[in-house]
């Protein structure tokens, strides 16, 4: 017979690093740099 463990795990969320960027060259670097995401804001 198999024992069933309903424990409840806590998870954590993945965070994610957003950063950003006024060029294409910025984009780059944030993601050399680690980002996972970068926002351009067309003004």
């Amino acid at each position: 017979m198999q024992t069933i463990n309903y424990k409840k795990e806590k998870r954590m969320k993945k965070i994610e690093l957003l950063a950003p960027a006024g060029s294409f060259e910025k984009a780059k670097t944030a993601f050399l740099y680690g980002a996972d995401s970068v926002y351009l804001r067309n003004v």
